[in-house]
């Protein structure tokens, strides 16, 4: 029944949207501040037969401006809009005023009208004029002000966004006076100049209102799923609803399909969620555990004299399964699937007696219904006794499938069954054994099996998968690394794009981008290759690059993809760029780089050539027998050095550079010590200041 099928939401938190209030302007919702307004009130007499805007023929009464309430009132404008927020609906306007200003008392009861002016600003920023509210007031005998009125209307929703309503007036008229009185925002008042009445400002009150372009009900997310379109029991629904009236309740209710097909959805019981004051509202939904899984929908609905129904869609989804393909045999294991979460990897190994995996992996993706494809290598070995197919982390939805009952092998050791057949239905073939379906297996809860049914096959991709995959395999702490899926991805060019610049030249980190041409090979398509990129002097080194995946290609299909790679700095001689594209022999490349920084080589040759010349020049030993340098002659009349008078003193000279020699550890005089007076010089300074004056002669004295 469907109350037992579905019995309603479990649990409901709200977050409910707020309206920012501005400066002078009040929120949009029913119960409204009200705002000091602005400038003051003017009495006059009006001509006969002229609206309340009309000022041709009036009379001024007021010889100062009033104020617009008497004391001790104080004045206050509220205004407010409520209701619809959907183009195509009518919103609810109130206005106003918390009293009026001061009259001449009146000897019986008299009544009265108050004109509400409204102005109103579109998303486009264009100001109008809108209808105006009106409502009517008594004053009671001898009353000397007018009391507080009120006034309702009913503004179109024609455009959707933000619209500010602003109170452009207030204007009463009082028949039993023949006086009219009109407020606004002006602050000056002179009798036949500027006054309220005939210079009219705005009193600084206003609203702003937020218009949707239709009513919604948007499923925003689905905890535990990549989709918004599916879920199952336990999963939370994030729900955003928008363009319902403001500040009403609105019903939310979980559908799911019914038995009768008269009644096609059993609902739950519905759970009420209040819209804020701009018709939006947020909601986080369970799914209860009770739900039947088919196609169901969400309801959004709002009671009163013109229903709002509003319905999005939703697949709950049931128990996976696996079962053979209706083309499946001993020589081709192909499987079918349903009630997966959809988008998401459903990982399929085949088991042994004892549950450990044998041969390859293979991961196909749920379709957008949840349902899956697969063809299993059929391995040489026969111990494999069942297929396991595993999706979400940890294994939390699991589904084996007996191999030899679905009729995938032959029979087991151990166990006698008749020859199978191919074809079947001659005379003396065994008779059919049904296909049990797989099942999923909850703990605490008994297995429940339920009839196949075989849904046409889709057109879903095969990945092929070798190694284990994190959570599933017999280690938890297996990784599995990025293969090419489904295809055969070769690499048709490996090439460096860049050229050496001045930072290489001495040193520098050189850069370069590795392009690689990629090509589908295969039949199928090729989803997620893994690349990895490695650099060093041989092709041994470690990987620096790690994708989980660049794309997929389609059996045929081209890519170009590039890699920036870089070599540390003063990196010298030849490199290998090297890597793998998916998991097959043709992925693989390796690119030579050679790098040698030449600037920085002839800069440290340079250096060392220098700090040799400054070495030699330093120690270069002058003989003495060499530097014996005699002065020139001079001309006459002028002071002269000697004939053979030397400059240096060659005798002192040869001392001394045997005493360095004796110092250094070097070969002297043999056994002689050898000592100088410390008044010995090696240069004769006499001799010198006599050389130095013939430097003074003059080009024409030297001639």
């Amino acid at each position: 029944m469907p109350n037992r099928r579905v019995r309603g939401l479990l649990a409901l938190a709200v977050l409910v949207g707020s309206v920012l209030p501005g400066l002078a302007t009040t929120s949009a919702a029913a119960d409204v501040p009200g705002i000091a307004p602005s400038g003051g009130c003017w009495t006059y007499v009006p001509a006969p037969m002229t609206g309340v805007e009309e000022l041709a023929g009036h009379a001024d009464v007021s010889t100062t401006l009033e104020p617009w309430t008497v004391a001790p009132v104080l004045p206050e404008v509220g205004l407010a809009t409520s209701g619809a927020t959907a183009v195509g609906g009518a919103r609810g306007l109130s206005v106003g005023l918390s009293g009026g200003p001061a009259v001449a008392p009146q000897p019986a009861e008299t009544t009265g009208t108050v004109t509400y002016l409204l102005d109103a600003v579109g998303p486009t920023g264009v100001r109008a004029a809108l209808p105006s509210v009106a409502a009517g007031f008594t004053l009671a005998a001898g009353m000397t002000a007018i009391p507080a009125t009120t006034a309702t209307g009913v503004l179109p929703l024609t455009v959707a966004g933000s619209t500010t309503l602003v109170l452009r007036g207030v204007v009463y008229d009082l028949p039993a006076l023949g006086q009219r009185i009109v407020c606004n925002g002006q602050a000056e008042g002179m009798p036949g100049g500027v006054n309220p009445a005939t210079t009219p400002l705005d009193p600084g009150v206003a609203t702003t209102y937020v218009v949707a372009p239709g009513t919604s009900l948007v499923v925003s997310e689905v905890g535990g799923q990549r989709v918004t379109t599916a879920a199952r029991a336990g999963d939370t629904l994030g729900l955003t609803l928008g363009g319902f009236p403001s500040g009403r309740a609105v019903e939310l209710t979980l559908c799911a399909a019914g038995e009768d097909p008269a009644t096609p959805y059993a609902c739950g019981t519905p759970v009420g969620v209040p819209a804020a004051a701009d018709g939006s509202a947020v909601a986080w939904v369970p799914v209860p555990e009770e739900v039947a899984p088919g196609d169901g929908l969400l309801r959004a609905s709002v009671v009163g004299d013109v229903p709002l129904v509003v319905e999005t869609p939703l697949q709950i989804l049931g128990e996976p399964t696996v079962s053979p393909h209706e083309k499946a045999g001993p020589r081709k294991w192909r499987l079918i699937g349903d009630q997966w979460d959809p988008g998401k990897p459903v990982r399929l190994s085949l088991r042994d007696a004892d549950g450990k995996q044998m041969g390859p992996r293979v991961v196909v993706e749920a379709g957008p219904r949840g349902r899956i494809r697969a063809r299993l290598p059929v391995p040489s070995r026969r111990e494999v006794v069942e297929v396991r197919a595993v999706q979400r982390s940890g294994g939390a939805l699991s589904v084996t499938l007996d191999l030899d009952e679905a009729g995938l092998t032959g029979s087991r050791p151990g166990r006698e069954t008749e020859p199978r057949r191919n074809g079947g239905g001659g005379e003396g073939s065994p008779e059919p054994r049904p296909t049990p379906p797989s099942s999923v297996p909850r703990s605490g809860v008994p297995v429940v099996v339920t009839p196949v049914e075989i849904p046409e096959p889709l057109d879903l991709d095969v990945d092929v998968v070798d190694g284990e995959v994190e959570g599933e395999g017999d280690d938890p702490r297996e990784q599995l690394a990025p293969v090419a899926r489904g295809g055969e991805v070769a690499v048709t060019e490996a090439v460096l794009v860049g050229s050496t610049d001045l930072g290489d030249l001495f040193g520098g980190a050189p850069s370069r981008v590795l392009r690689l041409s990629l090509e589908n090979v295969g039949r199928n398509p090729a989803r997620a290759p893994g690349l990895t990129v490695a650099v060093g002097k041989d092709e041994d080194a470690g990987p620096v690059y790690r994708s989980d995946g660049v794309g997929t290609l389609a059996p045929g299909e081209t890519r170009v993809v590039e890699v920036p790679v870089s070599l540390p700095t003063g990196a010298f001689g030849t490199y290998v760029v090297s890597g793998q594209v998916g998991d097959g022999a043709i992925g693989g490349f390796a690119v030579t780089w050679q790098t040698y920084p030449w600037g920085l080589l002839a800069a440290n040759l340079l250096g060392v050539l220098l700090i040799a010349w400054a070495v030699r020049r330093r120690s270069r030993q002058v003989r003495p027998d060499v530097v014996a340098a005699l002065a020139p002659p001079v001309a006459a009349g002028r002071p002269s050095v000697r004939d053979g008078e030397a400059v240096i003193d060659l005798a002192t000279l040869a001392r001394w550079w045997e005493l360095q020699a004796v110092r250094a550890g070097g070969a002297g005089v043999e056994g002689a010590t050898v000592t100088a007076a410390s008044d010995d010089a090696v240069i004769d300074l006499a001799a010198l200041d006599r050389w130095m004056a013939t430097r003074e002669l003059s080009p024409a004295e030297r001639a």
